[in-house]
């Protein structure tokens, strides 16, 4: 129990009350320690670590109660001892650490001893000074308190409790036994004097201040620019409420005169910071209005008149508003000008008149300035659509006569912007003339009419395009007058087969057709949508090409026709080997009677791109000439014809059938190293007939007379020449 606190309460109840008096809460050891210490008392701290400390109070010492005899043990080893007074600690230190060792003495409390005291008083203090005392009523049931007391409160003061400003209307006292002083301050207060208008209108107020009962001196408020009706108080006396006092005032006024007036800003006498308002200037008070006309006739020569009166008035400012009332002004605020003659000049018009006109103050001084000019004129321009018979556009313009003639957009620029539109100038009959004084004579025309264009593939239009690329809106060009859309290409194909790698390659011919359309630039329509050049195009024929070992089932190929609407033909020529057993065209070496010859068709005229036939070897020997001889001096010419020679009897050997036997060296086309053939010859005798073609066999018959011909070139002719007859098909 060493070391536990203790307390013991007041005596409470009724028995305990003392009137007068109350039980002060003042007591000896009424709280304090539970102790067992006593002089010899002896206990040990155990730190637990091999350190201990042996207590035995020792009384006897000069320190006096508490004082505490030590021994300080490291196991079983007294390693320091002494004593220490009640309160004090000393230290000690080994390699464990350090201890501070505090004397463990608690005191014992005794003699609990209750004390009775005086009740205070309650003081009031008037604000007056007057003082009054009242002794504190007890509590009835407790002996330590009191009653609370009640705080009276006074109009316009503040209550003051121990100088401490209270609210409540009562209070406990903090110290029975001490006196409570009740005293009162006057509050700040105020007296208020509204200044209202005549109407009742509250216009201003002074409020004065000061303290409760206190008497102050006025010093009159008055709004500035009023004039008090009445009288304002020279003093007042605060009281607990503001009653406000009522002043009745009105607006002050004074008059300025013509002859005195003033500027804005200056001081209005008699108020505080007023000052006059604008418009009480001279200006504003005297008016002069004045009317200068001065007439400058065609000539440049100059008269003026001059008219003039001058208003005058007075006017009241209000001090408050400083709204200005104007007096009326002088003449009654009327005076009428004179009519000023204006001279009439033959051919000319004049700017105006200058008639009789009734001036007032808020007239404006006026400069009337006559002067002549020339009649106005009127012009027309009209742009007419020949191509359509209407009217594009009209443009007025105005001037005066003898003045150049100016439309707001110059015609010139009119016509250019049509003529980005795809319109053509066909006349215009204005030429910057002058305005003429008959306006009839100022009218002018433009003729304008459609350009057109010719489509054609070298000149193509461009779909979805502006025809007209300056004007961006103007029609685009159709679908169809595009490159492609005017030209076709037709073709005839000769293909050949049955020949294996000596097989010629397609002998391809092309025509193109080609149209022209005609556009309106304008409008974008087609005027013209034009047709084929020609309705058809046959190509020419084409020899068949001679291979050794083979024969064709057609000797010439070619000569279809193709039209815009049928582009493409194709023709196929077919070899077969020559010997062929059951090939009703192998007749071997049997002869054949001399064929008649048709004389070759003329060709039509085709275009230069067609490609070219050559003539045959036949055509070779027609066109030797009998005069010419061999020249058998000429080693280049025996050698030509030694080398023919040679060529022909090898024909006849190899080829019993072939149809037309080769000069030396002809310049024909060569595809595939073949030779093109001539035209097929009817046989108009009684040939034999080959079963697939129907043609003749005159093979032989055709040799043995190249044969015969080339004999007697050795007698009859010089030498030998090759023609490269050409013609188109």
């Amino acid at each position: 129990m060493t070391g536990q606190s203790y307390t013991t309460g007041l005596p409470s109840g009724s028995k305990y009350v003392q009137k007068g008096e109350y039980l002060a809460n003042i007591t000896h050891n009424g709280n304090g320690l539970i102790s067992e210490f006593h002089d010899g008392y002896t206990c040990t701290k155990d730190y637990h670590d091999g350190i201990s400390v042996t207590f035995t109070e020792n009384d006897s010492r000069t320190t006096g109660t508490g004082t505490m005899d030590y021994v300080i043990y490291d196991g079983d080893v007294a390693v320091q001892w002494g004593y220490l007074a009640y309160g004090q600690s000393t230290d000690y230190a080994n390699d464990s650490g350090e201890y501070t060792i505090v004397n463990p003495y608690v005191p014992q409390t005794t003699n609990i001893v209750y004390q009775y005291k005086k009740l205070g008083n309650v003081v009031n203090i008037d604000p007056e000074g007057k003082t009054t005392k009242t002794l504190y009523t007890n509590d009835p049931n407790d002996p330590t308190k009191v009653e609370s007391i009640n705080v009276p409160s006074i109009p316009g003061y503040t209550t003051m409790v121990n100088g401490k400003t209270v609210s409540d209307k009562t209070i406990m006292p903090a110290d029975p036994g001490q006196d409570t002083y009740i005293t009162y301050s006057a509050n700040d207060g105020t007296q208020t004097i509204i200044y209202k208008d005549k109407d009742g209108s509250e216009v201003g107020k002074q409020v004065i201040p000061g303290k409760t009962d206190e008497t102050v001196k006025v010093t009159p408020d008055v709004p500035d620019g009023y004039v008090v009706i009445g009288e304002v108080p020279s003093e007042v006396t605060i009281k607990p409420t503001d009653d406000p006092i009522t002043v009745t005032i009105e607006h002050g006024k004074i008059h300025i005169d013509s002859t005195n007036p003033v500027n804005p800003g200056d001081h209005i006498p008699g108020t505080k910071d007023k000052t006059y308002p604008a418009g009480l200037t001279h200006d504003d008070l005297n008016k002069t209005v004045t009317r200068e006309v001065t007439i400058t006739d065609p000539t440049g020569k100059q008269s003026t008149t001059t008219q003039t009166v001058t208003f005058t008035r007075g006017a009241t400012v209000d001090e408050v508003t400083n709204e200005v009332t104007y007096d009326d002004w002088s003449e009654n605020g009327k005076h009428t000008f004179d009519k000023v003659e204006v001279p009439s000049v033959p051919g000319y018009t004049a700017s105006g008149e200058v008639p009789e006109v009734v001036v007032t103050p808020e007239t404006q001084s006026s400069t009337v300035n006559i002067t002549y000019s020339a009649n106005a004129q009127k012009a027309k321009i009209t742009y007419i659509d020949d191509t359509t018979k209407t009217n594009l556009d009209s443009k007025d313009a105005n001037g005066k006569f003898g003045q150049a003639i100016t439309f707001e957009t110059a015609p010139t620029n009119e016509i250019a912007n049509y003529e980005k539109q795809g319109y053509v100038l066909v006349s215009n009959s204005f030429n910057n003339q002058m305005y003429d004084a008959n306006d009839s004579n100022n009218v002018f025309y433009v003729h304008l009419k459609h350009d057109i264009v010719p489509v054609t593939p070298d000149n193509p239009g461009h779909p979805d395009a502006p025809i007209n690329p300056n004007d961006p809106d103007c029609p685009k060009w159709l679908a169809g007058t595009d490159k492609d859309s005017l030209t076709k290409t037709g073709t005839q194909t000769i293909h050949y087969v049955g020949a294996g790698d000596k097989t010629p390659a397609d002998n391809t011919q092309t025509y193109t057709f080609i149209k022209s359309m005609v556009i309106d630039k304008v409008t974008g329509k087609v005027l013209d949508p034009g047709s084929w050049n020609i309705d058809s195009y046959t190509f020419g024929t084409v020899k068949t090409p001679v291979i050794p070992g083979y024969h064709a089932d057609k000797a010439v190929a070619g000569g279809e026709t193709v039209t815009p609407d049928d582009l493409n033909k194709v023709i196929t020529v077919t070899y077969a080997p020559d010997g062929n057993p059951g090939n009703p065209s192998d007749h071997g070496d049997t002869p054949s009677p001399e064929p008649t010859p048709e004389p070759e068709p003329t060709p039509n005229p085709t275009p230069d791109d067609q490609p070219d036939s050559e003539i045959s070897s036949d055509e070779h020997f027609e066109n030797v000439k009998p005069e010419d001889k061999l020249d058998k001096t000429n080693p280049k010419k025996v050698d030509a014809y030694k080398k023919q020679r040679k060529i022909i009897k090898t024909k006849i050997a190899k080829q019993g059938h072939t149809e037309i036997a080769e000069p030396i060296e002809d310049k024909v086309t060569r595809e595939n190293n073949v030779k093109v053939v001539s035209d097929p010859v009817e046989n108009t005798a009684a040939e034999p007939t080959l079963p697939q073609t129907g043609e003749a066999d005159n093979s032989i018959i055709g040799l043995l007379g190249m044969l015969l011909a080339s004999f007697a070139a050795m007698f009859g002719f010089d030498s030998l020449h090759s023609h490269d007859k050409k013609h188109k098909n």
